[in-house]
């Protein structure tokens, strides 16, 4: 009975459980498993799927599974995709621009791709895509994270509050002369 069980993927015998430190790097190191993963907190807050799934959606289709009675923390399956949305060699990138983007000012949309874009990059970028200039970036679907992470990365902007640059090349850019709030300059 129990090479009958570790075929079935479904079983509970075969669910694996994982903190979200070691989530993380199964995905980074591509060892995802062929079947359902129970994610635990690292931090005592519970797991955020919708977190997961931003992070990972270029490369990975996470999908939340039913738990068994009471248990704790997140299962969902994990499954590479087919044709990735970005180069694996971007997932770092990626992921800093969420996280500064998200950890940012509470701004719309508009207003934080000005930032990482420049002004009329992000005003062309809104229009087109035809998003609400106020809507939270935390409400971005992952073809338009994939899409700003692509805007930053061609226009060598890639300036967000702090002075840090996002991706690879990308020099800081300088405080303009407009009245209001700089950014300040950091010496490298």
């Amino acid at each position: 009975m129990t090479a009958q069980t570790n075929h079935h993927p479904q079983s509970a015998s075969d669910m694996r459980e994982v903190n979200e430190t070691t989530f993380k790097k199964l995905l980074k190191e591509k060892h995802v498993p062929d079947h359902p993963l129970r994610v635990h907190s690292d931090n005592g807050h519970p797991p955020r799927l919708a977190a997961m799934q931003r992070y990972w959606a270029p490369w990975y289709s996470i999908s939340l599974l039913p738990a068994a009675g009471g248990a704790e923390g997140l299962t969902v399956r994990v499954q590479h995709l087919e044709d990735a949305l970005l180069p694996w060699e971007d997932h770092y990138a990626f992921q800093k621009l969420i996280d500064r983007v998200l950890q940012g000012k509470r701004q719309g949309v508009r207003a934080t791709a000005a930032r990482i874009i420049g002004p009329a990059p992000a005003h062309k970028w809104v229009a087109e895509s035809s998003i609400d200039p106020q809507l939270p970036p935390s409400d971005l679907d992952t073809g338009q994270w994939v899409e700003l992470y692509q805007l930053s990365q061609a226009t060598g902007f890639g300036n967000l509050s702090g002075g840090r640059s996002v991706g690879n090349g990308h020099k800081p850019r300088q405080a303009s002369g407009r009245q209001g709030a700089r950014e300040p300059k950091l010496r490298w």
